[in-house]
């Protein structure tokens, strides 16, 4: 289980994608994981203090809604031969690149 109930979450009363302007209206970063090639390799990003990783259902991905909320665009850089990762793992990369 590790740090699980350690994780900071916030259950939103606004409905998705709009409650994400809470987010952002709180001073929180909004980092959109995503495989496309324009998105940020996600060690060159400078999170900062407070962030939040949106991460889509494995093989669709996050909606363009959800993206277009985003304040940054965010992909794990993996070899050619990789097709993709889990969202969990991708998850678990994520946060742990971005940590302080």
């Amino acid at each position: 289980m590790g740090h699980v109930f350690a994780m900071p979450f916030a259950v939103l009363a606004d409905p998705w994608p709009e409650s994400l302007r809470t987010l952002q209206a709180a001073g929180i970063r909004l980092l959109a994981l995503t495989p496309r090639s324009e998105a940020s390799a996600l060690r060159s990003v400078a999170a900062g203090d407070r962030w939040a990783v949106l991460l889509g259902a494995e093989g669709p991905g996050l909606s363009d809604a959800a993206l277009n909320a985003a304040d940054e665009w965010v992909r794990i850089p993996m070899a050619d031969s990789v097709d993709s990762l889990n969202v969990a793992t991708a998850g678990a990369v994520a946060f742990a690149a971005l940590a302080p």
